[in-house]
This record gives structure tokens, sequence and C-alpha cells, in this order.
């Protein structure tokens, strides 16, 4: 699984390693100390059980430094063995309430951001599991988590762990005339559009699942949510699917029609046991790993004729026309994909063929560092400096968030002429949460994050209000294009891309 990498903290986070919070405080060792002078030993013995007491607290969570979330986000992990698990094994109601106790005073404890619900209402929400609790299966548990930190609205805090033992064997996309099967074990349905899940409406669907996602915006949320299309628990839980079978209405060359499939269930899920550095050892899920060990041969995927066939580097330059384009599919800088490489070639292309338009293409991009485009976005400047007809054309989606929506908010402060194009931003613009942390909650084998430091993004801090203010939509947290183009299912099969052709129209015509 990949793991959403907060651009602002350039890397990983900061995190101090902690079995509790405050742990710095040496309470502990001072008790200890008195405990030493006392002589009679039933004072001794109440005050050894107090100490016990005391000091179990977060007996569960550990909160990661920041070397080794560093290492986990770079995927530099060394795995040690694997744990065979059935994720319906019960926890008993008090382990399950001492578990969403800790997970509660943790994240009002470390957690530095409260906006779209208070740390009261935050509490609430966990206060009531707690007094509804009962024996709970570690899966349960898990998606409760989950749920809960989806309230906070906030993409970069979120459970990672997504247990799943049972599959839909559907993967969806979104298109603008609706969702899609893109994959399944079965050839038949593929590249149907979906009206209805067990005569509940795709769009009900969609919003019911949402519900686990993390996420500041609407735009942000549906993309995330497609995914959970796959997972038969989550389904069950929203009443969606109640029984084995999974009954489809489904269209196809315009004629609607019915289908019943049945899920793939496992008894057991296989979990990922490493050690990072001196950490302890820890296991961890990974849902599309499993998948693919286990189901992978069987299933089959769309193959559209074409579709941005020809270059699948992370970033790469590319001329069209009259304009440059700059594909920045990804801000983090891999072995492979030589970020130095990228920026000369840049720099050549401008210096060569001095383009009339720049196009900068961040539909792909998903977040990492924000300061490996600075070099891009100070070029581009520079050259419109000296040549200040130049047009800046943004290309931004769903899909943009983390860093990648601090370079498309760096562009319109920083550039002149800047016309956006696509879809409604992932990443929000308003206040948001970032330096990404994360804690473990050993019982349930489940990784998590939060965040130390807001972030705000004050359009006073640069003078956009002559230039793309207007594409600030705070109401959603978005930033909305000038021009829409999301692309249909039938541009998808040909390749053709309506964004990119908006941008490099003639515009004198």
């Amino acid at each position: 699984m990949k793991i959403l990498m907060d651009g602002r903290n350039r890397g990983a986070g900061e995190n101090g390693k902690c079995y509790g919070v405050n742990i710095e405080q040496p309470c502990s060792l001072k008790f200890l100390s008195q405990t030493k002078k006392l002589t009679n030993k039933f004072i001794k013995l109440v005050l050894a059980i107090f100490f016990i007491v005391a000091t179990t607290g977060f007996k569960y969570i550990d909160k990661l430094d920041d070397n080794i979330s560093r290492s986990f986000v770079a995927n530099d992990i060394t795995q040690i063995d694997t744990l065979e698990l059935n994720p319906h094994t019960n926890i008993k109601k008090q382990e399950y309430e001492s578990t969403i106790k800790e997970f509660r005073d943790f994240m009002l404890e470390n957690q530095i951001l409260f906006d779209d619900i208070s740390r009261e209402e935050f509490k609430y929400e966990c206060n009531k599991l707690i007094q509804n609790s009962k024996d709970r299966s570690i899966l349960d548990t898990n998606l409760d988590l989950q749920k809960i930190m989806a309230k906070l609205n906030q993409g970069h805090v979120q459970i990672l762990s997504y247990f799943e033992n049972s599959y839909s064997n559907l993967i969806v996309s979104k298109f603008r005339d609706g969702y899609y099967i893109m994959g399944s074990l079965h050839d038949d349905i593929i590249g149907s559009k979906i009206i209805a899940i067990n005569g509940h409406d795709i769009e009900d669907v969609m919003k019911s699942i949402a519900k686990y996602s993390s996420a500041e915006n609407k735009s942000f949320k549906e993309n995330r949510a497609s995914q959970y299309v796959m997972m038969m628990n989550i389904l069950k839980r929203e009443n969606i699917i109640n029984n084995a079978k999974i009954n489809l209405t489904l269209e196809k060359e315009n004629k609607k029609y019915k289908r019943t499939i049945e899920p793939t269930t496992f008894d057991k899920i296989v979990l990922n046991g490493f050690k990072i550095g001196y950490s302890e050892k820890l296991y961890m899920f990974y849902l599309s790993d499993f998948y693919e060990n286990n189901l992978g041969d069987k299933f089959k995927q769309l193959s559209p004729i074409q579709y941005f066939k020809g270059n699948n580097e992370l970033y790469y330059n590319e001329l069209k026309r009259n304009s440059l384009i700059v594909h920045y599919n990804s801000a983090i800088e891999y072995n492979d994909g030589n970020i130095y490489k990228f920026i000369e070639d840049f720099d050549q292309k401008i210096k060569k063929y001095k383009p009339e338009n720049i196009i900068i293409d961040l539909r792909k991009n998903g977040g990492g560092s924000d300061y490996i485009f600075y070099p891009i976005l100070m070029k581009i400047k520079l050259y419109q400096a000296n040549n200040p007809d130049t047009k800046i054309k943004l290309l931004i989606g769903e899909n943009t968030y983390s860093a990648a929506g601090d370079n498309a908010i760096s562009t319109i402060k920083f550039l002149d002429n800047v016309e956006i194009i696509g879809k409604n931003s992932g990443f929000p613009v308003k206040i948001a949460s970032g330096e990404l942390r994360m804690f473990y909650i050993k019982n349930i084998y489940t990784m998590a994050t939060f965040c130390s430091k807001v972030f705000s993004n004050n359009y006073e801090v640069g003078d956009v209000y002559n230039h793309n203010y207007k594409n600030y939509d705070y109401k959603e947290n978005t930033m909305i294009p000038d021009f829409y183009a999301e692309e249909s299912y039938s541009d998808y099969m040909i390749g053709n891309d309506p964004a990119m052709n908006y941008a490099l129209r003639d515009e004198a015509e």
C-alpha cells in the first residue's frame, strides 16, 4: 500500500519515541526513588500496586520516532517474517474499551488541529464507542477507528492499515458520465457502467462508504472512496450488502442488465512483520500485495486503446505546438527518477524553443516534498519576467494533493497569466494540518498518522487577489478551475484528454 507523504515536512516528519503521553516527565523515576525510602511493607505494597496501575496507560500505542517514520514512508524496511491472522478474531470488551480510550487520549494530546469537528466532539465520538462497547473483532475495531479519523476531514490524518479478508473483486473509477468497472474476475462486466449495487443507487453507495475516507474536500474524499467498493466488510457494515452475493445493475452499450457475482473470502490474511532501525517488530497488512499474491493471476483489467502512452516517467518535459508541457507526476525523488536531469532538460528546452505557453500538469501528483518543484517554478518566473506575454496553464484534479497542492498554490501566487484547467483539486485551500507523524496500535496491528503542525493557505501572503483568488472555493475547501474539463469513459478508452486539449488550443482562433 502506498502511503501519502506530507510534502510540507521535507519528506517524512519528526516523531519522538514514546510509549505514552508526556513520557519525558520523570515522574515515575521520582516515584520509584521515594518508594525506596519507605520501610512499611504495607505502604510499599500499596504504592507498588498504584505504580503499576498508573504506568500501564498507552500499553497498546507506540509513537514512532522520526527515523522510523521516514524509513517507513520511503519503504526502507526489512521484512522479517509473516503472521497469519483471522481479522474477525474477537478482542474482549475491556480490551476494546482500553484501545479506544488510549486512541482518544493519544489523539487529543498529539493531533494539532481539530477544525471541522472540535476536540470535544472528537472525544464524544470516541466515548460513544466506549459506552456501546462489546466484544469486537480486530477488523471492526480497525474500521471503527477509520470512521472516527475520517470525521476530522484531514487527508494526512488517517488509519493506514486497511484490513480486509473478503473482496467484491470490483475496481471502480469515476468519469464524467458515471462509475465504471475497470477491473474484475468476470470479463463480461468489465467496462460496464454501475447503476446500483443490491438495489442501492451507486451515488448513495459512494456517499455511505466515503464515511471511511480521510480527506479535506468532496473531490479527494470521493476519489479515495472508490477503492472501498472492493471491501466487502465495509459494504456489509453500511448495509449495502446483506448476504453472500452481490447483485449489480449495470449498463453497457446503452442497455441495462443485471448480474449477480460472488465475493472471494479468505479465512485468514497474511501480515508482514518488519523491523525499522531500533523499533520493535511491527506487523502490517498490505491489502494490494495480499490481493495480488492470491488473485492477481485471475484478475482482469480494462485495456484502453491508448492512454497517455509512450512515457511512464514520474517527471518529464514535452514540446507540443507552441507549448512546453511540464509533466510533474510525483513530488517524491526516487532513485530511478533523476530530478536534476528533469530540471536540466527543462532549462535547455525553455531556452532553445522559447515557448509561448508553459503547461504545468499536476493531475497525477499525490504529493511528496514540495521543495523539489521550486527550481522549475523559479526558472518559469525568470522566463516570464523576460517574456511577459507567456501564458501559464495549470492542470489540476482530484489526485492533486499535499505537496502538489502547495506547488499549485505557489504557481498562482508567483506567476502571472495563469489559467487553471481540469477538475476541482484534491488538496485544500483553507487551514490544514501537516508534518505527518506516525503511531502504531499494537493489539490490532494498525498503523496510523497524526500531524503536529498547522498550515494556512492565506491569500494575503502573496498577491493573488488580482491573479487567481477567484479559484479559491473556501466553502468546499478546494481549488476550482477556470475551465472545467473532465474525461468521459469514452475519452479514457481512446486516449482523449479534454483538459490537455483545452490547454493546447490555439487562442487566436
